[in-house]
């Protein structure tokens, strides 16, 4: 903390240029994490947002006063620490792929980049963090998923999944729905909206978000969706901001339906919650296959009662 109000009492104090406005603004605006650190000895001076929300703190205090090394999965010895910063403050660039662990325990891979660069306030270390695959996290669920949805079968099945799936994600809504090329429409087999059931919803295909989809690719827009498809009235009707959908396939390789996720807000998208999303849509398909073989089965033992009568 101390390290963190000595910076910031130099940034305040000292002269600001045009290039360290410039440094600013890319450092509050980057898409990754970024931290500066001190030359000497690579402790966490500042961090901006987007640094709080991938290690998982609700304050600057939280990691500023860090040793940068603590943020690794493994933290390297003293030596090969000390060679590092001394190779960085020559001026040599450093870019790696390794593994980064939060402040909550959560282990992440992630891409850094580190470069020595000079500010208004002296020499400062700029390490930036891009988050790659979060192996943990997407196991973690994935393994949760699976194991609570197994012993449900049928239509039970869809009413596990969905919920689940908002829970997981962080969505307010998950659908599974049946398309009907003839018609180009869509209706819900299950939908969790807001912690409760939906029943009978619809939705014409050739204006919805899911037009993608049903051309067999998986499909994520973050945000907007109102004004991106006016004439969605599904969209309309529940409040829908952000939206990941993948198609589920029959045994044929049709589209035969669509496992969604919806939010009211922005979504920022799971690392491989695509792929997280194309293994359910598969046993999505195997039930909705279930389902039909079933009711064609009650169908043939009625006829064949009303024969015998």
């Amino acid at each position: 903390m101390r390290n963190y109000k000595l910076y910031k009492d130099q940034l305040t104090l000292s002269p600001v240029t045009g290039r360290d406005d410039l440094f600013r603004a890319i450092f509050d605006e980057s898409p990754d994490a970024i931290f500066l650190l001190n030359a000497d000895n690579f402790v966490i001076l500042d961090c901006n947002d987007k640094a709080l929300k991938l290690f998982q703190a609700q304050e600057k205090i939280e990691l500023c006063g860090r040793d940068t090394f603590t943020l690794y999965e493994s933290e390297p010895v003293e030596f090969s620490k000390n060679i590092f910063i001394e190779t960085i403050n020559k001026g040599k660039e450093h870019s790696q792929e390794l593994a980064f662990r939060s402040l909550k325990g959560n282990v992440f891979w992630g891409s850094c980049s580190i470069r020595r660069v000079e500010s208004a306030s002296g020499p400062v270390i700029v390490f930036r963090v891009r988050r790659v695959v979060d192996y943990m996290k997407t196991a973690e669920m994935l393994a949760t998923m699976i194991k609570q949805t197994s012993k449900a079968t049928g239509l039970e099945y869809f009413a596990v999944l969905t919920e689940l799936l908002c829970k997981a994600f962080g969505v307010c809504t998950a659908m599974v729905a049946t398309v009907d090329e003839k018609t180009r429409q869509a209706a819900s087999i299950h939908c969790f909206h807001k912690s409760q059931k939906l029943d009978n919803l619809s939705f014409d295909i050739d204006t919805s978000v899911s037009l993608n989809v049903m051309r067999g690719y998986p499909t994520y827009y973050p945000r907007n969706l109102k004004e991106m498809f006016p004439d969605d009235q599904l969209i309309k009707k529940l409040g829908i901001e952000s939206y990941l959908g993948t198609p589920v396939f029959n045994t044929e390789g049709a589209v035969t339906g669509l496992l969604v996720l919806m939010d009211d807000k922005p979504m920022e998208e799971i690392p491989n919650s695509r792929y997280v999303l194309s293994i359910f849509a598969s046993r999505a398909g195997a039930e909705l296959e279930r389902i039909k073989v079933e009711a064609n089965y009650q169908q043939k033992i009625r006829e064949l009662e009303e024969r015998m009568r």
